[in-house]
C-alpha cells in the first residue's frame, strides 16, 4: 500500500508504483497512477490543501440485479 511506509515510521516516504498493491480493482498503469495520486494526496493532507480525488472501479463490479 502507498502509506506503507508512513505506517511504519517514514513519515516523509510514499510509494507509488506498479507492484504497489491497492485496497480496489486496477490494471498496472492504472495502479501506477493511482498509488501516486494517494502519495500526492497524504502531501496535501499534510499540508491542509484539498485532495485530489482517486476514482476507481468497484470491487463487485455493476451486478446484473439492482441493490436493494
Amino acid at each position: 500500500q502507498s502509506d506503507f511506509a508512513r505506517s511504519v515510521g517514514l513519515e516523509n516516504l510514499g510509494l507509488a508504483g506498479d507492484w504497489v498493491s491497492t485496497g480496489y480493482p486496477t490494471a498496472l498503469m492504472e495502479r501506477a497512477v493511482s498509488t501516486g495520486r494517494e502519495c500526492a494526496n497524504a502531501i496535501l493532507r499534510d499540508e491542509g490543501i484539498k485532495e485530489a480525488p482517486i476514482q476507481a472501479a468497484k470491487k463487485n463490479g455493476p451486478g446484473l440485479l439492482p441493490q436493494a
